[in-house]
């Protein structure tokens, strides 16, 4: 009978692709991700969302976290979550075996892209705070504006 450290060494290394290239450069594979998250914002819906999944990273033994590249693109991050999928035992001796992942909720605000918005200071200095509280609850939801009427 193999041992279950033994039996899991194929997560490791026995993996082998016939065509699809597995490593790139960290610049383009994060340039990458941000023009795939960049197109879904584009063909998706004013007021849609996105599940973005994925886990954090090792390269050479710095840890990359996604959100260097999701915080890049055009979406709006509503919410991380944090999944622990309680898989696999601790099997590694330099680091913890990563058992959990991200779910980025990303979102595309209606009518603008935010990033993009801009009003004028001559224009902001004639609004009475309940306009201004009303700007702000367009673009950051009402909840964040709460009381401040």
């Amino acid at each position: 009978m193999k041992s279950s450290h033994a039996s899991c060494l194929w997560l490791v290394d026995k993996v082998v692709y016939d065509a699809a290239i597995d490593r790139r450069d960290e610049a383009e594979y994060q340039s990458e991700q941000i023009a795939v998250l960049n197109e879904l914002y584009r063909v998706t819906k004013a007021g849609g969302s996105l599940f973005y999944n994925h886990k954090i990273r090792w390269v050479r033994g710095r840890l990359i976290h996604p959100y260097e590249w999701v915080s890049k693109s055009r979406w709006i991050l509503r919410q991380e979550i944090i999944w622990h999928r309680k898989i696999a035992a601790n099997l590694r001796g330099w680091r913890f075996w990563q058992v959990d992942e991200r779910i980025y909720w990303l979102y595309k605000p209606p009518f603008w892209e935010p990033t993009k918005l801009s009003v004028p200071s001559s224009l902001v200095a004639g609004l009475s705070c309940h306009m201004l509280a009303s700007l702000i609850s367009l673009r950051w939801g009402r909840n964040s504006v709460e009381g401040a009427a």
